[in-house]
């Protein structure tokens, strides 16, 4: 009896070892590896055109797409990489706008592994205007996400929770920037962050409806998600390093539409941590002019 017990925890033990080690690898291309690897970041300038309060409102967005070393138990990056460093493909999504007097600012950083095909290990979103603040995080753990949420809206009190791990929109542009065309079309999807807390929606995945299609120039991803009124288009350039030239969110509130988009200025490559003088602003006023 003690040999069949011995033999079925031996079975399960490997069993379980087995289903640990079944996470598919990342296979980044050549081409990949020499522009994300060259220690500099890539920064794209938008003008952006965001639907606030029924009015459209012109404002500033940048991407800014990195590489870098992730320390997977603090899920926080690696100040000085270690054996245990991940090495991850990081973007902060920064927009900026007035609405009236006052100014609106939305932050996501989003962190993607760049070993293994997982979806996001952590994103992070905040939101200030005047009245105050709100701030959403997402930690993976496991098949769940660990939630922290702390917002000046009573009914966004602090508050914290797990939800279903899933694929989210938020990594969808980093996953679009190593390979633009999706092999495996996510069923549901955890929307943007930024658009959860704006409109105060659950933090869950939705039903979710991707297409694709392309020309010689143009790759046009579209998303929607039925349950919330909501479309998002992404076109980026068909060709590397595939970069995003448009984002459009268009969503429906009380029978009416609103839409808000942003377009390509510009974009360079540059080691911007390195680049916090006052010679550098040129740099800053270059990147807003047109290509």
């Amino acid at each position: 009896m003690k040999a069949v017990i011995l033999v079925l925890s031996l079975t399960l033990f490997f069993s379980s070892c087995s289903q640990i080690n079944e996470v598919e690898k990342l296979e980044l291309s050549k081409d990949f590896k020499s522009y994300w690897y060259g220690g500099e970041a890539e920064i794209a300038y938008y003008d952006l055109s965001r639907s606030r309060y029924a009015e459209n409102r012109e404002g500033e967005m940048y991407l800014i797409f990195v590489t870098e070393d992730f320390n997977p138990k603090l899920q926080v990056k690696a100040e000085n990489k270690k054996s245990t460093s991940v090495s991850h493909f990081k973007l902060n999504w920064h927009q900026n706008f007035p609405t009236g007097i006052y100014d609106y600012s939305l932050m996501q950083s989003t962190f993607l592994s760049l070993t293994e095909k997982k979806n996001a290990t952590k994103l992070v979103s905040s939101m200030q205007e005047w009245c105050g603040q709100s701030y959403l995080q997402l930690n993976h753990h496991g098949k769940h996400y660990k939630a922290k949420l702390h917002s000046y809206f009573e009914n966004l009190n602090d508050d914290y929770f797990r939800i279903q791990q899933g694929f989210t929109e938020n990594q969808l542009l980093l996953n679009l920037r190593i390979n633009p065309i999706i092999d495996d079309v996510p069923q549901h999807m955890i929307p943007n962050l930024d658009y959860l807390q704006l409109y105060q929606k659950e933090v869950k995945s939705y039903a979710v409806e991707v297409k694709q299609s392309k020309n010689d120039s143009i790759i046009n991803t579209q998303i929607h998600f039925p349950d919330l009124n909501r479309k998002v288009e992404i076109q980026q350039r068909n060709e590397f390093p595939y970069l995003i030239q448009l984002w459009k969110e268009t969503i429906q509130v009380n029978g009416n539409e609103f839409v808000s988009h942003a377009k390509l200025v510009n974009s360079m490559k540059v080691d911007y941590w390195n680049k916090n003088k006052e010679k550098d602003l040129i740099l800053r006023q270059s990147l807003k002019q047109a290509e």
